[in-house]
């Protein structure tokens, strides 16, 4: 076993080959790593991750269920589900591969020879990050029909969780800036939502947005607060319908797998069944820290 990774109380095993060391890709994963998160509301969920040192899998045309056309496509094989990771310079190269267990407890993964250096020490550059373990994660949490990946910003005060929520450019980086010293912030980008019996607890993730902030802590949720961008600040509470329009296009929902997507989407159903929830129309100062403040 190299390293564990803790993600919204998915647990990772990772596994490299004997004799090689793994080198990490990204700072923000650092604390991830060495520390679980503090919470027993939720059940973890162990995965185990196998390095291995061979060629990626060749993909199978017919069995494609979703491609982004950019930068990965996921395939079926049976039950299992098959990630595979393009190269910048062909359609046809592939960086890796990741097999996914049909019971989503397995990932065999295989990289192409450029994640592995032989010189002075044999390392390996570490592939289990963005976008794979978030594509991993959300899999697993479907799966688990107990949590979903949200786009959002997460900020705790006083042990509870706010998410702020919006798609890209609605102010996620914007407002953890502003709330920080005011509030402890998790991630001013992605976090997961767990539902545990009649709560939900929001992690933190290592997916940061431009502000760059992450940490592996956790809190009982609040409230979901929807993003928008304004002269002046201003909060109100919303009706379920209204939030419910707003909260699928963050929502991380794995539409290539009509199961996968029930169960993430009666997730999103439950959290606003079980937290309040405002549109919040907020001007870039400090002041919005204490809007949000009254929510806690």
């Amino acid at each position: 076993v190299s390293h564990r990774l803790h993600l919204g109380g998915v647990s990772y095993c990772v596994e490299v080959p004997d004799g090689f060391e793994l080198r990490p890709s990204d700072a923000l994963y650092a604390t991830f790593r060495t520390a679980t998160t503090p919470t027993s509301e939720v059940a973890v969920i162990p995965v185990a991750v196998r390095i291995d040192r061979s060629p990626p899998e060749r993909p199978t045309v017919d069995r494609t269920l979703f491609d982004t056309n950019q930068s990965w496509f996921v395939q079926e094989d049976g039950a299992d589900l098959v990630f595979i990771l393009r190269g910048p310079d062909s359609v046809d190269e592939r960086l890796w591969s990741a097999r996914l267990s049909h019971d989503r407890c397995r990932v065999n993964l295989r990289c192409d020879d450029r994640f592995w250096i032989g010189d002075p020490t044999p390392t390996l550059h570490d592939p289990f990050v963005y976008p794979l373990d978030q594509l991993v994660t959300m899999m697993v949490l479907a799966h688990h029909r107990g949590g979903a990946i949200l786009h959002a910003a997460g900020v705790s005060r006083e042990g509870r969780a706010i998410a702020c929520v919006g798609v890209s450019g609605a102010g996620k980086s914007t407002l953890a800036t502003l709330a920080e010293g005011s509030f402890r912030i998790l991630s001013d980008d992605r976090v997961i939502l767990r539902v545990a019996g009649d709560g939900t607890v929001l992690f933190g993730t290592p997916w940061a947005g431009e502000a760059r902030i992450a940490r592996p802590e956790a809190a009982p949720l609040a409230a979901l607060v929807f993003l928008h961008k304004a002269d002046t600040t201003e909060i109100r509470p919303i009706e379920r319908d209204a939030a419910l329009r707003q909260l699928l296009p963050t929502l991380s929902v794995p539409w290539f797998e009509e199961r996968a997507a029930s169960n993430v989407l009666k997730v999103g159903e439950c959290v606003l069944e079980l937290v309040r929830a405002y549109d919040l129309h907020f001007r870039p100062d400090r002041g919005v820290a204490e809007v949000l403040a009254g929510l806690i």
